[in-house]
């Protein structure tokens, strides 16, 4: 916060101080705070709400003035004449402030001090008290420079103002919808070719996307939509924008992220969309789980150096998920399922606990889901259920539509081919534990790691049998 910058005061005490009070005070004048924390009264015409900082989005998708207060700029059009002609005399004052008052830069802050008229950047301006012309048009997309384990482009309300200390893109002028190429750059499909071209950082886990990176992305040309084709695209878009973006693993989960996805998957490969959407969803998760735990075993080289007298297996656990990769999912061998089609068959998970999963095994339950000893939903048959348990296993928090081969025969198959990878998933974490804790007074620390590996992997705790991994 400095000149430019200013928190706006909105209680009616520091309002009625300054002589504020009615509603039509109210909507023609306001109090800000400067960043040397003195007050000021000005007319409101004289500030457009910003976003101050990308860390301020917090996952967002659409970013309008009320996600922004208190923060305003002073963005003005006007010469002093026009001012003085409008009889904006506290916006001419607060002008004035600014060409006799010393603002001092914080320690370590880059932005620089002194007097706002007299500094070099602001001296060459033609008016000096005018910033330079930011774009307030709709559709405008801001692109995270570090990425961490969520994907997002906020787009940002138009008159929103967003300064230079972001990367943003303006909507190419022929579009139908200029929402459209925020939506684009939503897709799973645009934050896989962000994981793919991005630049990783050595061990903090950040996924760099500066505008070198964003110039290779290669995705979704929204010139080339037709009218229907960008209605329908942003319809969808503006569903998921009414919520802030989620962690990857539990973003690709969410009925209305598939559904957006899918209709990427149907422009892009209409012969094959429901398994290319699997395959885009499978490789983002991947990669981010990856990158996200080299970051956790990278952090541990630093803490090497600090003697420890208890045993962390967050670190162990982390390069077991890197060097024998993520558990299998039972969707890898459901074939050319399509979503909805003759085919498939459809099974709600309802909320429910992380307990562990399993299926019936009674008269009274047989063919049934039950976590803990209770029973979360009935499936079709008890292949249908054994699909259904084995997903949970390695995906303990899953919620929503699940679709499986309808076929009982197709089902057990699918579910048989899983259980071999399964098994051979588990051998490798149990080579991998064996060759990092070999001793056997070791054990309980091959515990804790194969504990810490199901919660990083948010698997159903207990389901790496310890037994199997002395």
């Amino acid at each position: 916060m400095g000149y430019f910058c200013l928190e706006e005061l909105d209680d009616p005490a520091t309002l009625g101080k300054f002589g504020i009070r009615s509603n039509q005070d109210r909507q023609r004048l306001t109090v800000v705070k400067d960043g040397r924390g003195a007050l000021h009264k000005i007319e409101r015409a004289a500030l457009r709400p910003m976003v101050r900082r990308p860390g301020d989005l917090e996952g967002r998708l659409y970013v309008d003035a009320a996600m922004t207060a208190p923060w305003h700029m002073l963005y003005l059009e006007d010469d002093r004449e026009e001012l003085e002609r409008k009889r904006w005399r506290h916006t001419l004052e607060y002008i004035r402030y600014g060409e006799t008052q010393d603002f001092p830069a914080k320690e370590g802050s880059r932005r620089a001090g002194g007097v706002p008229a007299e500094r070099p950047q602001v001296k060459v301006r033609p008016i000096w008290f005018q910033v330079a012309k930011i774009d307030i048009g709709p559709g405008r997309v801001c692109w995270i420079k570090g990425r961490g384990d969520r994907h997002y482009a906020p787009t940002i309300a138009p008159r929103l103002l967003v300064p230079d200390n972001f990367l943003y893109s303006d909507p190419p002028q022929e579009l139908h919808d200029a929402r459209s190429f925020a939506a684009i750059a939503n897709l799973s499909w645009t934050h896989l070719m962000a994981e793919i071209f991005g630049r990783r950082s050595g061990g903090d886990g950040v996924l760099h996307t500066y505008i070198r990176e964003l110039a290779m992305l290669p995705f979704i040309d929204p010139r080339k939509l037709t009218p229907t084709q960008s209605d329908d695209l942003v319809g969808l878009f503006d569903i998921l924008a009414n919520r802030a973006a989620l962690p990857v693993a539990e973003e690709l989960r969410q009925p209305d992220r598939q559904a957006f996805d899918l209709w990427a998957m149907r422009y892009l490969f209409p012969e094959s969309a429901d398994a290319a959407a699997r395959s885009v969803e499978r490789a983002l998760r991947d990669l981010t789980a990856e990158r996200t735990q080299r970051a956790v075993s990278g952090r541990e080289q630093v803490r090497k150096a600090v003697r420890r007298t208890s045993f962390d297996p967050t670190p162990i656990a982390a390069r077991a998920l890197v060097e024998v990769g993520v558990p299998p999912r039972p969707a890898e061998h459901f074939g050319e399922l399509v979503r909805g089609g003759l085919g498939s068959i459809e099974v709600i998970v309802p909320q429910h606990i992380e307990g562990v999963p399993e299926v019936g095994s009674t008269l009274f339950d047989l063919g049934d889901v039950l976590i803990d000893g209770v029973t979360l939903l009935s499936a079709p048959s008890e292949s249908h259920a054994q699909l259904v348990v084995a997903h949970l296993m390695v995906d303990i928090r899953f919620t929503g539509e699940l679709w499986l081969p309808a076929a009982p025969k197709a089902a057990d198959e699918s579910y048989r081919r899983w259980l071999d990878d399964w098994k051979q998933w588990r051998l490798q974490v149990a080579k991998f534990l064996r060759n990092v804790l070999p001793r056997p007074q070791q054990s309980e620390r091959r515990l804790q790691v194969a504990r810490e590996v199901e919660q990083q992997a948010q698997m159903a705790k207990g389901v790496l049998d310890v037994s199997s991994l002395s």
